[in-house]
């Protein structure tokens, strides 16, 4: 039997057996946790704010915390690369015992990849791949490529209306709902922000014809789903950036796939090269009122295309889905042996 130290930094297994979060939250856990080959033992990291007092102390007994019990593993999979750095630079030098595989998100990767060492790396996105591989010739052989799908059972099957299209933006980090309420006020096309009480767009207005804020300070992925039900169009707006950005936006674009919701994406987003390449929605050009504004209209204008990229979309998820890149984390992990 295979040990297996899963880290991550929120709690993805009690909400998932209390069936209120899709199982993809685990990356692969969710499966090979009940196959009689795997233990899986979860440890979920907690975040420290950087202006806390002693936050320095904090992230150290909390490494520490996390080494010592990693020598009761076979491998540590770092889902989210919460200690990529030290596990990474202490397993150059063999200091760390298990093997150590985790997900890389967020670039840049370079220094990462120069100054540590890591047993295999996934990468979600074909362009940071193919990037690092090149770079890194010699650690070619330890990187995988695998999309991060939907668990396609918590999600309903339905029919979406595309006659009378719905925008939905339904994530926060690094979102531009400014630009979203200024570029749907102008296309004139009903859309729904999904935002705290901290986070409403500062241009919104309660008079807003159509844009509708709607407040949800605690997150619930079962409420979020019966709400995407209602939308017919997933936009992911980000805020512009010189590289291409990490996974901001991958929650977002997983419920799409899932439900077969053509999305509107940011052109620095990951998930941008895939809307391309198999016609799944349409990007715009980050920042760019205008373009956005030029999106969102076209898709109120030509139903019937909306209706044929939800096929692709949903066709992408299917093919994509969580199992599938549990089946690429197993074989990963049996790979050691």
């Amino acid at each position: 039997m295979k040990k297996i130290l899963f880290i991550n930094n929120y709690d993805c297994l009690t909400p998932y057996k209390q069936h209120v979060m899709p199982g993809h939250h685990q990356f692969g856990m969710e499966f090979l946790n009940e196959d009689p080959d795997y233990e899986v033992y979860y440890y979920f990291c907690k975040i420290f704010s950087k202006n806390s007092k002693g936050y320095y102390l904090k992230e150290f007994f909390q490494f520490l915390k996390l080494y010592i019990l990693s020598f009761k593993f076979d491998i540590v999979y770092d889902a989210l690369g919460c200690e990529q750095r030290y596990f990474g630079f202490l397993n150059r030098f063999h200091m760390f015992k298990p093997y150590y595989m985790l997900v890389f998100h967020h670039p840049p990767f370079e220094k990462r990849l120069k100054y540590c060492k890591y047993d295999h790396i996934i990468f979600e996105c074909e362009y940071y791949y193919k990037k690092m591989c090149r770079m890194f010739p010699k650690q070619a052989d330890k990187m995988s490529l695998c999309v991060w799908g939907p668990d396609l059972s918590f999600y309903p099957q339905i029919d979406l209306n595309f006659d009378e299209p719905i925008l939905i933006s339904n994530g926060r980090t690094n979102r531009d709902h400014n630009l979203l309420v200024d570029a749907a006020t102008y296309a004139k096309v009903h859309t729904v922000i999904v935002s705290d009480e901290k986070h409403i767009p500062s241009n919104f207005t309660d008079d807003n014809q159509y844009v509708e804020i709607y407040k949800q300070n605690v997150l619930n992925d079962k409420k979020m789903v019966e709400l995407l039900c209602k939308c017919s169009i997933m936009v992911i707006p980000t805020f512009p950036s010189e590289e291409l950005l990490g996974p901001i936006g991958n929650t977002s674009f997983c419920d799409a796939t899932a439900l077969g919701m053509p999305c509107i994406v940011a052109s620095n987003t990951l998930m941008a090269e895939n809307v391309m390449k198999f016609r799944l929605g349409l990007v715009y050009n980050v920042g760019d009122l205008n373009d956005l504004t030029e999106k969102i209209t076209y898709c109120r204008e030509h139903p019937d295309t909306l209706k044929e990229m939800s096929r692709n979309i949903k066709k992408f998820g299917r093919e994509n889905d969580s199992l599938k890149f549990a089946m690429v984390i197993k074989n990963i992990v049996d790979s050691f042996y």
